[in-house]
């Protein structure tokens, strides 16, 4: 029996909604989780944890017309992390957020546990938070395809630089600071912004792709800049 057919039946049992914001697409982490309104524990779906947190999501229903939906994320931030996660990223703009529903008896743990039963899933970018008050965050989501009149990459396209920032290194902690840093590279090995090899006190990186290709060598490279772009001359 389909999930479809349960909605069918006279009593299908509690509906769940789980919540996915991934941020990897602009140098962040993966978040999941569910509306401490409705959920006392964490949930487990897919071998995934939901941890439960003040959230409401709405406006995800198709209008009249066919219409795409715009919906609305709000939610109580109060351990402070996706305020810092929205400083660190443009108030986390390109994100993707994904609403899947199902049915508490699929989930992980339970007898009729089944990770592919579930509705389509609801699947949206971050197209511009729209508040921001004290612990209260609020964005306004847009469907993946609704993407007329954007400029891609959506952000400026540099075809030599990339705009990664990179570790510093700290003299009072004797270490690297990676606080404030989204370049993945944390090798022991260290060059200056002029390519050359150095000591770790002075180790920076010129932002260019050769400076990317002593680091990572034949391994993938995490370059943000567009070197197959052309140049562009008005």
């Amino acid at each position: 029996m389909s999930i479809r057919a349960d909605i069918q039946r006279p009593d299908p049992g509690d509906r769940v909604e789980l919540f996915t914001l991934d941020a990897a697409v602009l140098g962040g982490s993966v978040h999941r989780f569910c509306s401490s309104v409705k959920e006392q524990a964490a949930l487990v779906w897919q071998g995934n944890i939901y941890a439960p947190m003040p959230v409401e999501a709405a406006g995800f229903e198709v209008a009249a017309g066919g219409k795409l939906p715009t919906p609305t994320v709000r939610l109580a931030d109060s351990l402070g992390l996706f305020r810092a996660m929205v400083r660190q990223y443009n108030d986390l703009v390109g994100a993707e957020f994904t609403r899947t529903v199902t049915f508490r008896r699929y989930l992980d743990g339970e007898p009729e546990a089944d990770p592919a039963a579930h509705f389509p899933l609801d699947i949206f970018t971050v197209e511009r938070k729209t508040k921001q008050l004290g612990i209260e965050l609020e964005w306004q989501l847009a469907a993946r395809m609704d993407q007329q009149g954007k400029k891609l990459p959506g952000r400026v396209v540099m075809k030599t630089i990339c705009d990664y920032r990179y570790r510093i290194w700290n003299s009072d902690t004797v270490s690297f600071d990676y606080s404030n840093a989204n370049c993945p590279y944390e090798d022991p090995v260290y060059f200056n912004d002029q390519g050359e090899a150095c000591a770790q006190a002075a180790d920076a990186c010129g932002h260019l792709l050769s400076d990317c290709v002593l680091r990572y060598g034949k391994r993938p490279l995490p370059f943000r800049g567009f070197p197959g772009v052309a140049d562009v001359r008005n």
